[in-house]
Order: structure tokens, then sequence, then C-alpha cells
């Protein structure tokens, strides 16, 4: 497969002056006296990024993956990878993806290998991987952390049954209008098509009734 690389080398660098001081109220302090203990566990090294490898190999456990779309005029994806300390985003790292058919296994041999990047280079022990039901994403990470879970983003289930609601709506329209008619041969074919949906949710309920005793 070609590719093409570049290298970006990122300076940080505080660009305004702070404010002298943070006005918080008396509850609040007190909460942050009472915790200053716990400020050990994060602050292992003042460089930034030399601190988020640290913490990513003691927890980096759980992975989130999204990608921009429509990035540019050339219709690029970006994946980033954003390290998160005292609400500051750092970028770790960038890959720029040209839209190719998601099929293709291209696509997926080209998240794999960025994933594979960021796990040798410290991103080995995940456990979770959340993302929402882009397919090639979850093929490439299985590749690379055969043992992860994979989550899907409920805010995206959630919008995909919202899609289908509108789709049973219109399916049960047809199938009410076909049956005044005495038409029958569009009501089979709905009832067909939920043939996959039953068996889903009746495995639920039964896996439901073993775990629950209810």
């Amino acid at each position: 497969m070609e590719a093409s690389y570049t290298s970006v080398h990122l300076k940080h660098s505080i660009f305004h002056k702070h404010p002298d001081k943070y006005e918080v109220n008396e509850e609040i302090k007190l909460e942050i006296q009472k915790n200053l203990h716990l400020s050990s566990k994060y602050t292992r090294d003042d460089n930034q990024l030399i601190l988020a490898n640290i913490l990513l190999k003691e927890y980096g456990y759980n992975i989130i993956v999204d990608a921009t779309y429509k990035t540019n005029a050339l219709d690029y994806e970006l994946y980033s990878v954003i390290s998160q300390f005292d609400s500051s985003g750092f970028a770790m790292a960038y890959l720029f993806v040209e839209r190719i058919n998601k099929k293709n296994n291209a696509y997926i041999e080209i998240l794999a290998s960025f994933f594979k990047a960021l796990k040798d280079s410290g991103l080995d022990q995940v456990y979770f991987f959340l993302t929402d039901k882009d397919f090639s994403q979850i093929s490439a990470a299985q590749q690379i952390w055969p043992n992860i879970k994979v989550q899907i983003c409920y805010w995206h289930l959630k919008k995909l049954f919202e899609e289908y609601e509108s789709i049973l709506q219109d399916a049960l329209a047809i199938v009410q209008e076909q049956h005044a008619a005495s038409n029958t041969q569009w009501t089979q074919s709905v009832y067909k098509s939920f043939d996959g949906i039953h068996t889903i949710v009746n495995d639920i309920k039964s896996y439901r009734r073993r775990n629950t005793n209810s």
C-alpha cells in the first residue's frame, strides 16, 4: 500500500498571562485542600507530553475514536489523539485520511497502521474501545488490540434507533394501506424482515432473566 508520511514538530507555550488570582467560593477551596494529597497521582513530570505518556501507560485502558468529516476542501478525514490535562488538550498524534470506500480493506489497513503506531508508543493496555457504528474502526482496532471490549456510542445508537422508528412508522402506514386494498404481499415481506429483530429481543430478555433472576 502506498502511503505518504510527514513529521510535525509541536511546541506548546503560553501565549497569554494567566490571571493572578482565581476567585472560587469557600466550599471549592475546602474541597481542593481536602484532596491535595491526590496531586501526586498525576503530577509525575513537569513536561506535559512526558506526563501524558506516563499516564497512558498506567491508565491507557480506554480509547475513544471518531473522525471529523469534511475537514478541508479536499474532504479529508482527521483523526487526532488528544491528551486532556488541567482542562487543556494537548495534541499527541494526527492522521489525515482521504475519504475512500470504507468497505475497502485499504481503509482498515490505514487505521490499523495508525493504531499500531499508538500501541508501539505506549498505548498498549487498552481494554475498552468506544466508537460510533463505524465497522472499519472496529475491525482495525480489533486487529491491534485483540482483547478489547468494543462499545458503541449511546448517542449514535439512539440516533440510529430514532431513524429506525421513522422507518417502522412508514412500514406500518404501508401495511395498513395495502391491507385496506386487500394486498398482503408487502405485509408478508415486512413481517419476514422483523424475524432477526425478534430473535435479538428474545435473546436479550432471556439473558436478562438469567442474570437478574427476574
